[in-house]
């Protein structure tokens, strides 16, 4: 009996771990395809101008012009049309390609928000079991740190989401396309350019624009932090480390010093991008938290 139910458990631990080295393959594969599709964007968007510069010279010709060509002259206009139109039928099967992919990703994102439910009741379900059960999880403290650190993230960024959407909606779209692009290319070598357009998107956009726009001034910068979470109530001095911290994530990813991280010189590590990232979500979020209960 005991080597039947140690057979049972060990499957039931191999299927969990097999459908998360899975999770990971799927995660490594579309990041790889969404830069292979990146760049393909990018070659259709010169077609998209080489078609467009042949169908203006086109339309430009006259079409009197057009019956008084001879053979030789007509045949001269049109073989460019002959030989692009040939080549351009790939893109009709490139068009139902897409379609097909945009509707395989469509149902992939919708299966996941199927079973979302799911999986986190699973995953509570073990942290109820690790309170009342020490004994059974003796490394869930160092397991649960590294899911906690993962999750608040999540959470983070679901509650910037939601707070952008409602209250400051010139912002929320950006942090959309910010988030998305930096799960896209997560751990890119450019990827510090997102954190230069997130200091442009946060700080200048919705932190020193609103500053200026309803209490006429932008510096010095911390009053300008203090004047978006507080509006015209009185800073409360408890909530000063929140705003130092913001100000010092806004110097750092300002500074241009030679021979450290910079993210402005681009002389940061992948590493460094990503915890930078972190940083910035956690910052905004607590930000954005103290402004709801504040703000007046």
């Amino acid at each position: 009996m005991a080597e039947d139910r140690l057979k049972d458990y060990r499957d039931k631990k191999s299927k969990i771990a097999n459908q998360g080295k899975t999770i990971s393959d799927i995660i490594e594969i579309s990041q790889n395809n969404i830069q292979i599709r990146a760049k393909t964007v990018g070659e259709l968007k010169k077609f998209e101008n080489y078609y467009s510069y042949m169908n203006r010279m086109l339309d430009d010709v006259p079409e009197s012009q057009i019956v008084q060509m001879d053979d030789g002259e007509y045949s001269t206009l049109t073989t460019p049309v002959l030989s692009a139109g040939i080549s351009g039928e790939i893109f009709n099967e490139m068009l139902d390609q897409c379609r097909q992919s945009g509707h395989q990703c469509e149902h992939h994102y919708s299966s996941l928000a199927s079973i979302n439910s799911i999986v986190v009741s699973g995953t509570s379900g073990y942290k109820s079991l690790a309170e009342n059960n020490p004994g059974w999880f003796p490394n869930q403290e160092q397991i649960s740190k590294k899911h906690n650190i993962e999750d608040s993230l999540y959470e983070e960024i679901n509650y910037i989401k939601t707070y952008l959407s409602k209250h400051l909606t010139h912002v929320a779209k950006d942090f959309e396309a910010f988030i998305n692009k930096f799960n896209a290319f997560k751990l890119g070598s450019s990827q510090y350019q997102d954190l230069i357009g997130s200091r442009t998107m946060f700080f200048f956009k919705m932190i020193f624009d609103f500053a200026k726009q309803n209490f006429g001034f932008e510096y010095p910068r911390k009053e300008a932090i203090e004047i978006f979470i507080y509006g015209k109530a009185t800073p409360i001095p408890y909530f000063e480390p929140i705003i130092k911290s913001c100000l010092k994530l806004y110097n750092d990813l300002s500074s241009q010093k030679a021979g450290a991280q910079s993210v402005k010189r681009g002389n940061v590590s992948p590493q460094y991008v990503e915890s930078t990232f972190r940083r910035l979500i956690g910052e905004i979020a607590s930000v954005l938290k103290l402004r709801e209960q504040q703000y007046i």
